[in-house]
C-alpha cells in the first residue's frame, strides 16, 4: 500500500511511523487470532471469595490505612455518545415518517434494541427536555401522528435545534433521574468516588477525555459543584487527561484499503482503554481505583458498590 508524502506527514504528527501504520493494517489482513479458553473462571478457580467477617476485617484495614496513601478514582471518559445512539441514526437517515410506519420499519430492520428504545422513550432520563425541545422547535408535533412525534422527539433528542446529545461526550448524557434533578454520569461518578475514596473529606478524581471536549466538562463541574459538595460533604479535585495521538489506529474500509475524510485525509481512531496505559503512569497516586464512565449505579446501590471497593483484596 503506498502513501504519499502528505500522508507520511500526518503520520509522523500524530508521533506514529510509517512501519506501524503498515503493521496495524497488516493485522486487520491477517485477523483475529483464535483465543484457546481453557476454563471459565470460577470461585478458587481464579475468583477468591470472602466471607462477611473477612470483608469487614479487609474493610477495616482499608479505612486505617488509606489515609496515608494517595487514592485517586482514575475513569476512561473519552467514549462520543454517537456510539450509543448508533442505531438511532440510522433509523432517522431511514425512516420516511410521510410515507412509513414505525411498525413497518421494525418489520424491515428486526431490530428489537431500537424497538425497545421507541417503546420506551419516556422513561429516558431526558425524554422531558426532549419533549419540551420538540414542541418548541417543531411547530406540527402536537398534531402529528404518534409515529412522527417519535421521529420528531429522536430528532430532538440527537441534534440543533434540540439538546444535540450526539455532540456530547459519554459522560455529559444525563443518566439517572431523581426527584429534583438528572445526573449525568460525570456527575454520578463524583457521588461514588465520595463514598470511598475519599481522604480527609477530599476525592481526588481523574477522567481521561477527548480535549474537545475539556471545556464540556469544566462547565458541567461548575453547574453541579454546589450540589455534589452540598450532598457529600466533600470537596473534589478533579484531573483531566487526553490520550496520546500515537495510540491511534488508522482506519480500513471493508477492504482493508485505507479509509479517508473528504479532504484526503488519512482518518484515524482512538485506541481503546490500553492506550490509556501512560495516563495512568503518570498519575501521582498510591491506589488507584479504575472504573469505565458507564459503569454506574443510582445512589441507593452506592452503599453496596463502596462495600465491595473497600473489602477487595488487593
Amino acid at each position: 500500500m503506498k502513501f504519499s508524502q502528505k500522508d507520511i506527514t500526518q503520520i509522523q504528527e500524530k508521533g506514529l511511523s510509517l512501519k506501524q501504520v503498515e503493521d496495524q493494517i497488516a493485522i486487520f489482513k491477517r485477523g483475529n487470532k483464535a483465543v484457546k479458553i481453557l476454563a471459565a473462571a470460577t470461585v478458587e478457580n481464579g475468583i477468591s471469595q470472602v466471607d462477611s467477617k473477612q470483608a469487614e476485617k479487609f474493610i477495616c484495614i482499608f479505612e486505617d490505612l488509606k489515609h496515608n496513601v494517595k487514592l485517586v478514582n482514575f475513569i476512561p471518559a473519552s467514549g462520543a455518545a454517537t456510539r450509543m445512539f448508533k442505531e438511532i441514526y440510522v433509523f432517522i437517515e431511514n425512516f420516511q415518517p410521510e410515507e412509513d410506519t414505525i411498525e413497518e420499519y421494525f418489520r424491515r430492520s428486526e431490530n428489537k434494541k431500537l424497538q425497545q428504545f421507541l417503546t420506551e422513550l419516556n422513561k429516558l432520563p431526558f425524554y422531558e427536555e426532549a419533549l419540551s425541545s420538540a414542541e418548541k422547535n417543531y411547530p406540527d408535533f402536537k398534531s402529528s401522528s404518534p409515529d412522527t412525534q417519535k421521529y420528531y422527539l429522536v430528532k430532538a433528542m440527537l441534534f440543533a435545534p434540540g439538546l444535540e446529545l450526539g455532540n456530547f461526550p459519554k459522560g455529559l448524557v444525563p443518566f439517572h433521574t431523581y426527584k429534583e434533578y438528572t445526573a449525568t454520569a460525570f456527575e454520578e461518578h463524583l457521588y461514588e468516588a465520595g463514598t470511598y475514596a475519599d481522604k480527609n473529606d477530599r476525592v481526588n478524581i481523574h477522567f481521561t477525555i477527548s480535549k474537545e471536549h475539556l471545556d464540556k466538562f469544566k462547565k458541567e463541574y461548575d453547574a453541579i459543584r454546589t450540589r455534589v459538595e452540598a450532598q457529600t460533604g466533600m470537596s473534589f479535585q478533579i484531573g483531566f487527561s487526553f490520550q496520546d495521538s500515537k495510540t491511534d489506529t488508522i482506519a480500513v474500509d471493508t477492504s482493508n484499503e485505507v479509509f479517508r475524510s473528504p479532504g484526503d485525509d488519512l482518518f484515524f481512531r482512538p485506541g481503546g482503554h490500553g492506550a490509556l496505559i501512560e495516563n495512568l503512569n503518570n498519575l501521582d497516586a498510591d491506589l488507584v481505583f479504575i472504573k469505565n464512565i458507564d459503569n454506574l449505579v443510582t445512589a441507593k446501590n452506592r452503599k453496596e458498590v463502596a462495600f465491595y471497593k473497600k473489602n477487595a483484596r488487593r
